[in-house]
């Protein structure tokens, strides 16, 4: 059916006559429009001729790779990325253009901005693997619904505020009176038979990386790759990497002024059985980084990799890559959750050298020479301690002067399970866990040492579910405690039980 449309005046650029070509047989997507019915005077009364579209500001033109015409658009148009894009240049009235891939689309929430009652966010990532978002307002978000994750977005004059370049390095945008978008929509066919051949892989052991396709940046997308990635075969200009492993070695922080401001960076050494691999961290991943201790055993998601001159693979987790770590040694879900963890004895857990294990047990007491000078002033950020140096407290970890600091301290305490005991080493929070609120650390720190057996005493006895690290440095071997549930689970007491009745002698 044939249908006039009133053009929008967001849309009155598509009027200069170099946009003739583009227009023609040009596929848009309309929402928050309505049809009518225009009444013509030229012919008889009532004669109804033709349909039409009001204007509406939700309106995106669609574009193709393949289309020489249209590649050739966006490179003349979209040149932009957002590494480029200055607090000064913004400020002079320059306008941008970016073009990128849909990250995610968040759900729309709620908003306290005076004048606003909902917000939308779309994270975008650029040729270069920086991020930005484009943050919709109320009826705006009725553009997410012409869009979804993986299309190839482009972005004509965001409105910028003085603000868009944030802190955290992820441009801010917004839709403004004069933006407008235009998407390249990912092929489905591709994706799926992607998924496909890889899935049909996976059951017969042989996933490759190698055979997945790469985005228009010559970049591959790992996000679902199936398979567990071997650390001595890492693949080079690749995303949405996951790796699974056990922290050996963490470097103190290394500041580098990058995108014209400084930004915390720390390196993390994991290994498995596949071989070990360095990570770079920056910026928020690097300062969630900073709390971690060597054995703990991390899961790094949506990490990236590429290739310098040299030809050395460098493997890196940032907020533009929207990277997260996750420190399974401290994850109180699988703690808690039997179907989840295995328990091991006492006795196991006494004669490895290096791993995370689970174990209930009893409180048994605490070494006679345990001593509490250990109690100390730590940085609050990186839990770690921190020193004197010039007249004020200095972290190592953080490589910088602190203002942000607090009391902590570490308790050893010994386990018994009925097949051996362990001494453990409880660190900060752990610690104070353990004492069940009966006091403050910093009241803890400044009682006197009689008073403090007096707490301790009241500890002995009580059963605990624990997730102990085992690991070793300098060729002695270690044993941490780094999670711990007080009031264990019914469930875990059931099958500590059965287990011990199991080997009971019949009568």
């Amino acid at each position: 059916m044939l249908m006039l449309m009133y053009l929008h005046h967001r849309y009155y650029f598509f009027m200069d006559p170099i946009y003739s070509c583009f227009l023609k047989e040009r596929v848009f997507r309309i929402t928050n429009t309505r049809s009518i019915v225009k009444r013509t005077s030229l012919t008889k009364k009532d004669h109804l001729h033709p349909h039409c579209l009001l204007p509406t500001e939700y309106m995106v033109p669609i574009l193709s790779a393949e289309n020489e015409m249209d590649a050739q658009f966006l490179k003349q148009q979209f040149p932009d990325l957002f590494e480029d894009t200055t607090l000064d240049n913004i400020q002079s009235g320059v306008e941008y253009s970016f073009f990128g891939k849909i990250v995610s689309i968040d759900a729309p929430e709620p908003t306290t901005i005076a004048g606003r009652q909902t917000k939308q966010v779309i994270t975008i990532s650029d040729a270069m693997h920086y991020r930005g978002r484009l943050i919709l307002w109320d009826n705006q978000t009725v553009l997410t619904s012409l869009m979804r994750k993986n299309d190839s977005i482009a972005i004509r004059m965001p409105y910028l505020s003085f603000e868009a370049v944030a802190e955290t390095g992820v441009l801010q945008m917004e839709y403004g009176s004069a933006t407008c978008i235009f998407l390249i929509p990912a092929d489905v066919t591709k994706e799926v038979e992607a998924m496909t051949s890889l899935a049909t892989q996976a059951h017969s052991n042989s996933a490759i990386w190698a055979d997945m396709p790469r985005d228009e940046n010559g970049m591959t997308d790992l996000e679902w790759y199936p398979e567990p990635l071997d650390f001595s075969n890492l693949p080079a200009e690749a995303y949405n990497i996951t790796l699974l492993g056990t922290i050996v070695f963490i470097l103190d922080n290394d500041t580098e002024i990058a995108s014209s401001r400084a930004q915390t960076r720390h390196g993390v050494r994991i290994k498995n059985k596949t071989g070990i691999c360095d990570v770079t961290l920056w910026s928020e991943c690097a300062t969630a980084a900073s709390k971690l201790e060597v054995g703990h055993v991390v899961l790094f998601e949506r990490l990236a990799t590429y290739r310098n001159e040299t030809g050395h693979l460098f493997v890196i987790g940032s907020p533009e890559h929207n990277s997260q770590i996750r420190n399974v040694s401290k994850c109180f879900g699988i703690l808690s959750s039997p179907a989840i963890s295995s328990q091991s004895s006492i006795q196991q857990i006494s004669q490895a050298t290096h791993g995370l294990f689970y174990c209930f047990a009893v409180i048994s007491g605490w070494p006679c020479s345990q001593s509490f000078e250990s109690t100390s002033l730590v940085h609050t950020s990186c839990r770690k301690p921190v020193m004197e140096l010039d007249d004020m407290p200095f972290c190592s970890r953080c490589s910088n002067y602190v203002d942000s600091t607090e009391y902590a301290f570490n308790m050893t305490i010994r386990l018994d399970d009925g097949t051996g005991s362990l001494t453990c080493l409880l660190l900060d929070a752990t610690a104070t866990k353990v004492l069940q609120s009966r006091t403050t650390v910093l009241h803890f720190a400044a009682l006197s040492p009689d008073m403090r057996t007096d707490i301790l005493s009241d500890i002995v006895g009580t059963h605990v579910l624990c997730a102990i690290t085992v690991y070793t440095q300098a060729n002695q071997v270690y044993f941490r405690v780094d999670e711990i549930d007080i009031k264990p689970n019914i469930m875990w007491q059931i099958k500590h039980l059965s287990n011990q009745i199991q080997h009971l002698p019949s009568p």
